[in-house]
């Protein structure tokens, strides 16, 4: 302890025993007729007789508290005086606080501190008035009856010989509502923050969103949201929703490639990539479970004359008009492209314009056979289902035409009432033969099968996807956090550089087979349990990489695949790299949204632009180092485990380019005079192991204070930007979070008080336990 410590506490000790001697001698000369102890302490000060010492000596005592009002009441006055370098106010503080370093001029505004007052003015006015009208109230005039009794013969008055009233009776009622008034401040807390709580979090929007079926209803209101929440104004509302649907299917494909989603899940939640020329909105396939299958069922149990009852049935659901009016457009166009015989193409031309005919002389429950359109639903479905899945070739291409004269035949015989069907099977087989099948290679096509297919085929079970409860959480989360008050997000090309530095010291960065299939005592190996505990990750992560569950020969052969897998979920350093490289990768995606609201691009040459200068852009505005202290020893030794530590670091730095690792290495060099020095240097890397920078330091950074702070300092220098994010081993990243990181820097631009704000925390997920998010401005 220092010694001003020391003396600190001693003169406080030596006041409080001087207060305890002079407040109660004040206090008896201002008695004027005292008695008992009041006479012995008159006694001793003699004459010493005046009303004003003792006021005086009460005014001293409360200096000290009136100063800490002041204080409290005045966070600006504290700020200043504890900034203040003169020695009477620096011996003020000395003796009214203790020394601290941290938060010391960082008080909260004189709004923040009449909240906080006006929350327990209200809270202890709200108990102590429940406590007088409900608890001590209404035993005031039975506790005078009970003592106006007079007590004859007290059975107890061996044990209380001085009893003469029911005292006993008094104590037993009024005990309860004592300790209750006592303790019922927990209570009225707690119901306080309750509703305080509730109301604050419902004006911030905290929690609008936590369950899928209020993202399934909020979500037509989120890409206006989204808007709101960058800078740049979309031009039209379709233009906003794309804008969306792009950031929304890249956070959909992060949740598949970390396989907390399935294919079919993915597919669901995905958006149209490619815009079309559909004249509605095309929602991800999921808001339109059951619509498609409904509208259907509808149709079949209509009657003759019942067409205007029928299609307000259908527009009762918006969403349902919308899915079915996509579902036949898509299918035209779908079919009109696929067949390249113009006589197969006059055919399907013929259909469309038989049923707009019908559509517009309210006729259609008359030209068709209602009850056949559940048997048309399903061969379509099944010809979708070999165009987004079959293999390209002879045998497959004979199942596509098969399914499609299927198709063809049953539209035309049995759902028209007037078609005409094929006169003979050689006529069946020479109809609808001459197919685009390059077509179907095309993602753009595919993504059109696959969204039809789901259309038609998706029951009311697809409303609970994802399955998978992190999915979920991270869904609804990054939902919620659209409509919570945030700064509006620039441009990349304007927005605040930053850097995120990680320290690295000796632990995992991959796991390998070894360690994977390592059994401990029990008999349970790493990747056992893993598989156990993420049952469903597994068997999404094995359909990604198309391998069968049960085939053990080709598991074993995606070893390497699987190391990832398993480090993904484990707390290793592959993890921490892959989420802070987020940041990057939703850079680059906004860049590209930030040259698409640009007039200087087109669209013709903006996907070549996109790919420079997005990635220009992303690398100026962030930079990611590892302080791996050890990565100079790891790369010489000869431990077979180092060296692997060593070999996976290289292997991080190779999968992402924008990857630094910063270590120090000692050298021993010889001096002139024949002497053996040993230098230390600070060393900054890329890729291929590729020296950048080499920074000589004056000793061995790691002996002259603790190992990871200087672990970090020694780094310090290699970072790049306006804003640092320190960043530890047990913390992740998720890429919907980084799109919001522009945001987030906007806050270092915001006065609060004074001044800008130099330390941001924030929350966070930590996947091993909890710690705090620190971003530093410079």
């Amino acid at each position: 302890m220092e010694w001003t410590k020391l003396v600190r506490y001693l003169l406080k000790f030596v006041v409080a025993i001087a207060w305890i001697i002079i407040l109660p001698l004040t206090y008896s000369s201002s008695i004027k007729y005292p008695s008992g102890a009041g006479k012995i302490l008159n006694s001793w000060i003699g004459d010493w007789y005046n009303q004003s010492v003792y006021n005086i000596a009460i005014v001293i005592y409360m200096v000290p508290d009136i100063l800490a009002a002041l204080f409290f009441l005045l966070p600006q006055l504290q700020n200043v005086m504890e900034r203040s370098d003169s020695r009477v106010l620096v011996l003020l503080m000395w003796w009214i606080q203790p020394r601290l370093y941290v938060g010391r001029g960082m008080h909260g505004d004189i709004l923040s501190i009449l909240k906080y007052v006006f929350f327990w003015a209200v809270l202890l006015i709200s108990k102590l008035a429940f406590s007088f009208y409900v608890e001590i109230s209404p035993l005031i005039d039975p506790t005078k009856f009970i003592l106006d009794q007079q007590v004859g013969n007290y059975e107890w008055h061996q044990i209380f010989p001085f009893l003469p009233r029911n005292l006993g009776v008094v104590i037993t009622i009024w005990a309860p509502i004592v300790m209750v008034y006592f303790m019922d401040t927990q209570i009225w807390y707690a119901i306080f923050s309750t509703v305080f709580g509730g109301v604050s979090g419902a004006l911030s929007h905290v929690g609008e969103i936590r369950t899928l079926g209020m993202l399934r209803a909020r979500f037509k209101s989120i890409p206006e949201a989204f808007s709101q929440c960058n800078a740049i104004k979309q031009r039209e509302q379709a233009f906003e929703h794309r804008s969306f649907f792009r950031v929304w299917n890249s956070f959909i494909n992060s949740l598949r490639e970390e396989d907390f989603i399935s294919d079919r899940e993915k597919d669901m939640l995905m958006a149209p990539s490619y815009s079309s020329n559909l004249s509605i909105i095309q929602w991800p396939p999921f808001l339109l479970a059951s619509k498609v299958p409904a509208a259907v069922h509808m149709a079949m149990n209509s009657k003759e004359g019942d067409e205007h009852e029928l299609i307000e049935k259908i527009k009762l659901d918006g969403d349902r008009y919308d899915a079915v009016i996509e579902c036949y457009k898509s299918l035209m166009i779908i079919l009109n492209s696929l067949l390249l015989d113009t006589n197969d193409q006059n055919i399907v031309n013929d259909i469309d314009k038989k049923v707009t005919y019908s559509m517009i002389k309210k006729t259609f429950l008359e030209d068709f056979e209602m009850a056949e359109i559940g048997k048309v639903s399903s061969t379509l479905a099944r010809l979708l289902q070999l165009l987004k899945s079959e293999p390209i070739n002879d045998v497959g291409e004979r199942k596509i035409v098969n399914a499609l004269q299927d198709f063809m035949e049953i539209t035309t015989r049995d759902f028209m009432k007037d078609g005409q069907s094929f006169k003979d099977e050689d006529e069946r087989n020479q109809r609808f033969m001459n197919l685009n099948m390059n077509m179907i290679k095309e993602d753009y096509w595919r993504e059109k099968f696959v969204r039809l297919h789901l259309l038609l085929t998706m029951k009311d079970s697809a409303m609970d996807v994802p399955i998978n409860l992190d999915a979920r959480r991270r869904i609804t989360f990054f939902a919620n956090s659209l409509f919570m008050k945030m700064p509006r997000a620039p441009r990349v090309h304007d927005m605040i550089s930053f850097s995120v530095l990680t320290p690295y010291y000796n632990e995992e960065v991959l796991y390998s087979s070894h360690d994977l299939n390592r059994k401990n005592e029990d008999g349970i190996s790493i990747l056992f349990y893993l598989q156990k505990i993420y049952p469903d990750e597994w068997n999404n992560f094995l359909e990604r990489i198309g391998v069968e569950s049960n085939n053990e020969v080709s598991i074993k052969g995606r070893m390497d695949d699987i190391r990832l897998w398993a480090s993904y979920r484990g707390q290793t350093l592959a993890r921490t790299v892959r989420g802070m490289m987020y940041y990057r990768r939703a850079l680059e995606l906004q860049c590209y949204e930030d040259m698409i609201n640009d007039q200087g691009y087109g669209l013709a040459d903006l996907d070549t632009a996109k790919a420079a200068r997005s990635k220009a852009i992303a690398d100026i505005k962030f930079t990611y180092v590892v302080s791996c202290q050890l990565y100079g020893v790891h790369k010489t030794s000869k431990d077979s485990r180092e060296r692997g530590l060593y070999e996976n670091i290289l292997n991080l730095m190779l999968t992402y380019p924008a990857l630094r690792i910063a270590y120090i290495d000692e050298k021993e060099v010889q001096l002139r005079n024949g002497k053996i020095e040993k230098q230390y240097y600070s060393v900054l890397v890329k890729g291929d192991d590729e020296e950048i920078y080499r920074i000589r330091l004056p000793g061995k950074p790691t002996e002259v204070g603790e190992g990871k702070p200087n672990n970090q300092n020694h780094a310090i220098i290699f970072t790049r930007g306006e804003a640092l994010q320190a960043i530890d081993m047990n913390q992740d990243n998720y890429l919907e979070e980084a799109f919001k990181m522009r945001n987030l820097l906007e806050e270092f631009l915001l006065t609060h008080g004074k001044s800008e704000p130099t330390i941001l925390g924030v929350r966070e997920h930590i996947f091993t336990g909890r710690a705090i998010l620190i971003i530093i401005g410079v």
